[in-house]
């Protein structure tokens, strides 16, 4: 019973998981509207309704990670469109890892809304690029693995079509920024977003080596991640 509980699984979502995802997301996201003084993050407005309808959208890989029966974290890949960070009024881009939020506004999670123009690398990559949004991860779980766990089964699921990654994380969020950069990421453009936050856009290439080890508390193994079926 204990090695179930202790082994992370990273797998699909599906609508039903909704309430539970927006859980997790709002626990994660605090932090981040807190650093920033920004409490109207678009992932903290959010609706139940809009989790459900963005995990089952053609074109978005949804994936979720459990601790045996709990849902710990998650993360929503978006395929083509325009591959810009720059959000437009109230649709801000934004990703966390739970109480050290991964990818403060903006990073690895992107808020709901359109980007818009004069964002950094600025561009449509279509089908070639995949923006990982709405990166989010338990605060009680944080830094035991579940976000790279996460982030190397969204490299995994990504079509043949994709090229590049990318995403948008707050300039003077460091714990995120190091986590993204470890995967890979590097960053190429900042932009200051609606509410005031600086961000920066980082991207990495597809094909890029992943290294996902999940530790338990202090630091121990807690098992594989299983890839998505």
């Amino acid at each position: 019973m204990t090695g179930a509980v202790n082994t992370v699984r990273v797998g699909p979502l599906s609508k039903d998981d909704a309430g539970e995802v927006l859980t997790v997301q709002r626990a994660a996201y605090v932090t981040e509207a807190q650093r920033y003084a920004a409490p109207g993050i678009p992932p903290l407005r959010e609706t139940l309704e809009q989790v459900r309808a963005d995990i089952v959208r053609p074109g978005v890989i949804a994936l979720g990670a459990w601790l045996g029966p709990r849902l710990v974290g998650s993360v929503r890949g978006r395929i083509g469109g325009p591959a810009t960070a720059a959000p437009a009024a109230g649709g801000s881009r934004y990703s966390a890892r739970g109480t050290s939020a991964q990818g403060s506004p903006g990073a690895g999670s992107t808020g709901a809304g359109s980007p818009g123009a004069g964002s950094p690398g600025a561009g449509s990559l279509g089908a070639g690029a995949l923006e990982v949004a709405r990166f989010a991860v338990a605060p009680d779980v944080q830094g035991r693995g579940v976000g790279r766990a996460l982030l190397a089964a969204l490299h995994a699921a990504a079509p043949p079509s994709v090229r590049t990654m990318w995403l948008v994380t707050g300039a003077r969020s460091d714990d995120n920024r190091r986590l993204y950069a470890a995967a890979g990421y590097v960053v190429v453009g900042s932009v200051v977003d609606d509410a005031g936050v600086e961000l920066v856009r980082m991207e990495r290439p597809a094909g890029t080596p992943d290294m996902a080890v999940v530790r338990g508390a202090r630091g121990a193994p807690i098992g594989p991640a299983a890839t998505p079926e």
